[in-house]
């Protein structure tokens, strides 16, 4: 067995993705052959395809990891094999390449690494200072998103393709007699606008920067000005049909202009996530199948669907009908939000070595009931209270006192909103039963 630390894993991932950043720099390429989550374009990894919302991630990856190894001065336990391959990345992003040349070279170099780990690793291990190389991904990535962008026009792309533009004959051929070919440049074309790209580009940005974003998928093709929703992706009619299967779908059905409920959900959670509260809960009343009209959606308020067909179908009588209910994605999208609108964005927390309670409901006014009051179970176990008599918008405002009860009947009263220890602990483990939390 081969062990090394959390912190290795994550360093490891991040310079193997990396490595495969396609030929501008853009984003990481289908190179294993699948085009991610979004199976529809199958036929994107044989068009030199790659994924932006993967760049984003690897952004965040890497930002989290140079500020670990800043935070703990730790240096990274890496295999012997790993530990190469940082070597030669570091020596290809030396100077300022371009992106084509760290492309074939990192290319190459993966390729190498492939072949050595085949069967998997020698065992010995190297200790090294990432901090460095980290920094210089984080540099080099940040112009190819930068450029990225530039290319895509107004919202960020999600999907490019490469098309060999120059290429040089080797003198050999496949299996089959064909000429092997070494490209010498490529020219990237973004796909249609999809919801994915620009969602996770607004994790990695700032409150100010988000919302003008947010601004920008209003205006796009992504939103539907009958249905008022963010559909999944942008008209496919001009792109070719080797893309893949999403590219034979009926316009506004399935995986092609649809409103993707799990990618419609994801941009709500970013928007909870940025602090974006009123436009949160504007696409939260249209998006939920809670308030939605039954008449419309075809079947129960109490499910999710698949996908709802947009106003993009040439069957007006379809748009807005979920079709496929089912445990999807969405769900779990919907779970992350509601632990945040009902607990807060980090309830619990650290300060001078104990652990705290912090409870900041982030609900709107209208979401309570006529009393005043809006209930829920935290942690499954707590049965929580809101009184908030003037339906304020718990957003703008703080809890004034808590009142809880402990599983052995103790029955305790704090001002404010913060429960400390041995109390946090023991909602932690289930040992506070019940609360009433007031405005």
């Amino acid at each position: 067995m081969f062990k090394v630390p959390l912190v290795s894993k994550l360093a490891l991932l991040a310079v193997l993705k990396f490595a495969a950043l396609d030929p501008s720099g853009y984003g990481v390429q289908m190179e294993g052959g699948k085009p991610g989550w979004y199976d529809a374009l199958n036929g994107m990894p044989a068009l030199f395809g790659s994924s932006m919302p993967d760049s984003y991630e690897l952004l965040r990856l890497i930002n989290f990891l140079i500020d670990l190894l800043q935070e703990t001065g730790r240096r990274v336990k890496l295999p012997v094999e790993a530990a190469k391959l940082v070597k030669i990345l570091d020596q290809i992003l030396a100077d300022t390449p371009t992106p084509f040349y760290v492309w074939d070279e990192l290319s190459t170099a993966v390729e190498h690494y492939r072949e050595v780990t085949r069967l998997g690793f020698d065992g010995d291990c190297d200790i090294i200072d990432l901090g460095s190389t980290l920094k210089t991904m984080q540099v080099y990535l940040r112009d190819g998103l930068k450029r990225s962008e530039a290319a895509a026009g107004e919202v960020p792309a999600t999907y490019f393709i490469h098309t060999p533009k120059k290429f040089e004959k080797t003198g050999q051929t496949d299996g089959l007699g064909r000429s092997i070919i070494h490209v010498t440049e490529f020219e990237a074309q973004p796909l249609p606008t999809f919801l994915e790209g620009p969602v996770r580009r607004l994790r990695t940005l700032d409150s100010g920067e988000a919302a003008n974003l947010y601004q920008k998928l209003r205006r796009s093709q992504l939103f539907d000005q009958k249905l008022k929703m963010f559909r999944l992706n942008a008209s496919l009619e001009r792109m070719p049909h080797m893309i893949g299967r999403a590219r034979a779908f009926t316009p506004g059905w399935l995986e092609n202009e649809s409103i993707w409920m799990h990618m419609a959900f994801k941009l709500m959670l970013e928007l909870l996530r940025k602090g974006m509260y009123d436009e949160f809960y504007h696409e939260f009343k249209i998006h939920v199948p809670a308030f939605m009209n039954p008449e419309v959606y075809g079947r129960s308020p109490l499910e999710n669907s698949s996908f709802i067909a947009s106003s993009a179908h040439p069957d007006p009588s379809l748009h807005g009908i979920g079709f496929v209910a089912r445990l999807s994605g969405s769900t779990a999208e919907f779970l992350s939000m509601w632990v945040t609108m009902t607990a807060g964005h980090e309830p619990f927390s650290i300060e001078q070595g104990k652990l705290i309670f912090t409870l900041h409901p982030l609900l709107p006014g209208w979401l309570f009931k006529e009393d005043g009051t809006f209930c829920f179970k935290l942690l499954g176990s707590c049965d929580v209270t809101l009184h908030n008599p003037s339906k304020t918008d718990t957003f703008k405002a703080k809890p004034a006192r808590i009142t809880f009860q402990t599983a052995e009947g103790e029955h305790v009263s704090v001002e404010g909103n913060v429960i400390g220890s041995p109390y946090a602990g023991m909602i932690r483990e289930g040992k506070i039963v019940a609360m009433d939390v007031h405005y």
